[in-house]
C-alpha cells in the first residue's frame, strides 16, 4: 500500500487501491483531504507524531508490527502494520511531503502469536507434570525444557543442565546406552 501525503496537514495526494484498502476507506473519502480527517480513527496513536517528525526533519521512520485501531466491515479493529514514512523532496531539497508505503502484516503477527501461546502451554504442561520430563533439542540435545521431577532425578539444578548438551552437562550419563538411543531418535 503506498500513498503521498503533501504539506503540514497531510493531504492525501494520491494512494494506490491497497492503501485505500488498508484504511477502510474509498478514494472519494481520502482523496484531496488531511489524512486525519478523513481517516479519524487512525487520531492519537502516535501516527500523527512520526508524520510531523519526518515533515520537520527529513528523517525517514519506521515501524514493524505496529498495532493500530482502523476501520473494518465489522466496526473498528486492532491490525498489525509494517510501514515507511520517507521525505518527499522538491528539487531544492526541502520536504513538500511524505511518501507512505505499508503492509498489513496481521495474520503473521495472530499466526506467531498463537503458536508462541501454543508454545507456552506446552512449556508449562512439562513444567507440571507429576512425572520426569524434559525436551531436548538438536544434534547435541541441549535441554530445552526440564521439570523439577527430572532435576530430582538427575541429582542437578536447573541453571546446570538448561540450554547445555545433555552430555557435556551430565558426563555421567554417557556409555549407557543414551547417546545411541537419543541418536537413533533424532535421525
Amino acid at each position: 500500500a503506498m500513498c503521498i501525503v503533501r504539506g503540514p496537514a497531510f493531504v492525501v495526494e494520491i494512494a494506490n487501491d491497497r492503501m485505500y484498502e488498508l484504511w477502510g476507506r474509498s478514494a472519494g473519502e481520502m482523496l484531496n483531504r488531511p489524512i486525519f480527517d478523513g481517516l479519524p480513527e487512525a487520531k492519537n496513536q502516535g501516527l500523527e507524531e512520526m508524520l510531523q517528525q519526518v515533515y520537520a526533519t527529513g528523517s525517514t521512520v519506521s515501524a514493524n508490527e505496529r498495532p493500530i485501531q482502523l476501520p473494518r466491515k465489522a466496526g473498528i479493529e486492532s491490525v498489525y502494520i509494517n510501514f515507511v514514512y520517507e521525505p518527499f523532496r522538491e528539487g531544492d531539497g526541502s520536504v513538500s511531503g511524505i511518501i507512505c508505503v505499508a503492509t498489513e502484516v496481521t495474520g503473521q503477527v495472530l499466526a506467531r502469536k498463537r503458536i508462541e501461546e501454543s508454545e507456552q502451554n506446552f512449556r508449562l504442561l512439562v513444567e507440571q507434570a507429576p512425572v520426569a520430563m524434559n525436551v531436548v533439542r538438536g544434534p547435541k540435545y541441549s535441554m530445552e525444557i526440564v521439570n523439577p521431577s527430572m532435576l530430582e532425578i538427575l541429582g542437578k539444578k536447573r541453571e546446570d543442565v538448561l540450554n547445555k548438551p545433555a552430555f557435556e552437562s551430565m558426563p555421567e550419563l554417557r556409555n549407557q546406552g543414551f547417546e545411541a538411543l537419543l541418536h537413533y531418535v533424532y535421525k
